[in-house]
């Protein structure tokens, strides 16, 4: 047995060794020494921009491969296929620099896209990326790629044409790439808790670590005040505070709100409980449902029981029971008035709910995995659990025994955000996540 595994562990570093020397010779050529910073070539208005120091994290990746992981045959058939994969043809981009991904909002409408050095501007002149409304641009040293939606029309490509053109015809002013392996800026609104947010990221062992600093919305309250909120529940769960929900997320409960009548008032803060999900076919329809504990703050007086009184319960086979539970797709869901502005309602009979005097600040921890535990005894939960991209996705997060990112006050009008994720004991994060990359090439 300790043979077998010495040569388990000596097939993954020729392995290993094998599959960056091939990313460097055929992707990149030669590993750069300075480069300018990318950031520089995108307007200030982006909204999200991630930066990836690709060789630091390679190195690292490296390290935690050959002298802190363990191997079985499974892993090395995955890096087996991964070394043979097409992505080695070489397309001029050279990924072992500074990466940028970054997504914008013209007129609500999303556009995406990733930034980089070339190591070869023909190569990359002449590669051409496979999907529609996808535009490619280059100023000589450093190359751009705008994804659209499919349905774009003329008007959003024209934009996202002149977007890539005035990237093209800008030259760099020398600044170094960063230092941080991964650092995250984020513009944030009028709607944000946090703005001009500036977020770094480090890859250290079994951890992520995140560490960063933004400025309050000056249009949102941040007093310290009585809130009704939930205790801790004995069940795997994940937590979720925060304020107002973004509109990209609020416009899918409200589409759920007007099809059953009901005319809510803006969340102005929640506290969330979620515990996994069930998938119904209600009436022919696929149903997605949500079992959560959710506290709802309003910024008008509410009464639910008049709320409720409204349904149109022929949609989404919704009923109203007692003055307690409704049902949805057989599943019933407990509502509470909590006090004139605050409103409970989820699958827990009787919540443990008390009042804290507390800030509310965004936070996100608990147990990711539970996003994922998804029930239903039709076809379509069943086809759900076996598609590639959720069992994955599952497999790793059962792997996360730490997870945890939270928002401090700071001094004046600064907001601290803090967090951990952390893997079980000598799963190496970098090593994990390309084994998540690969299980789907």
């Amino acid at each position: 047995m300790h043979k077998y595994n010495r040569l388990l562990r000596i097939t993954a570093v020729i392995i290993f060794v094998g599959f960056f020397w091939i990313t460097a010779v055929f992707l990149t050529v030669s590993f750069p020494v300075k480069n300018e910073s990318l950031k520089q070539f995108l307007p200030d208005e982006v909204e999200v921009i991630v930066s990836l120091n690709t060789e630091q994290l390679i190195k690292t990746f490296l390290f935690d491969a050959l002298y802190k992981t363990e191997f079985n045959s499974k892993d090395i058939k995955q890096l087996e296929k991964a070394t043979q994969s097409k992505r080695s043809e070489s397309n001029g981009i050279m990924y072992n620099g500074e990466v940028v991904f970054f997504y914008d909002i013209w007129r609500n409408i999303p556009i995406q896209g990733l930034l980089f050095n070339l190591s070869n501007h023909k190569a990359f002149q002449d590669f051409s990326p496979e999907g529609k409304n996808i535009i490619k641009a280059s100023n000589g040293k450093q190359g751009m790629i705008l994804t659209l939606k499919k349905d774009a029309d003329e008007e959003l490509i024209q934009y996202a044409q002149s977007f890539a053109d005035r990237f093209s015809n800008k030259k760099g002013h020398g600044d170094l790439v960063q230092s941080e392996m991964m650092r995250l800026n984020y513009k944030g609104n009028k709607h944000t808790y946090i703005q001009d947010l500036e977020l770094d990221i480090q890859f250290n062992n079994e951890k992520v670590s995140l560490n960063g600093v933004g400025k309050k919305n000056q249009g949102l309250n941040f007093s310290v005040e009585k809130y009704h909120m939930l205790k801790t529940p004995n069940r795997p769960f994940l937590e979720f505070q925060s304020g107002k929900l973004p509109d990209s997320i609020y416009k899918f409960f409200k589409l759920i709100f007007d099809e059953v009548n009901i005319d809510v008032p803006e969340v102005t803060s929640q506290q969330m409980m979620i515990y996994g999900s069930s998938i119904q076919n209600i009436d022919g329809s696929i149903a997605y449902l949500p079992k959560l504990d959710w506290i709802l703050r309003f910024d008008t007086i509410v009464n639910i029981d008049d709320q409720l009184s409204s349904i149109d319960s022929s949609t989404y086979n919704m009923q109203v029971i007692n003055k307690k539970v409704i049902e949805i797709g057989g599943i019933p869901y407990y509502y509470k008035q909590i006090s004139d502005h605050e409103i409970f309602i989820g699958v827990t009979e009787s919540p443990e709910i008390e009042l804290r005097q507390t800030q509310i600040l965004p936070f996100m921890k608990g147990n990711p995995s539970v996003v994922l535990e998804v029930e239903g005894e039709g076809i379509i939960a069943q086809i759900f659990n076996v598609m590639p991209q959720v069992k994955y996705t599952k497999l790793f997060m059962e792997n996360i025994s730490y997870f945890d990112i939270h928002t401090i006050d700071g001094k004046d009008d600064d907001l601290i955000i803090e967090g951990k994720v952390k893997l079980k004991d000598g799963k190496m994060m970098t090593v994990e996540l390309v084994k998540f990359a690969l299980m789907f090439m």
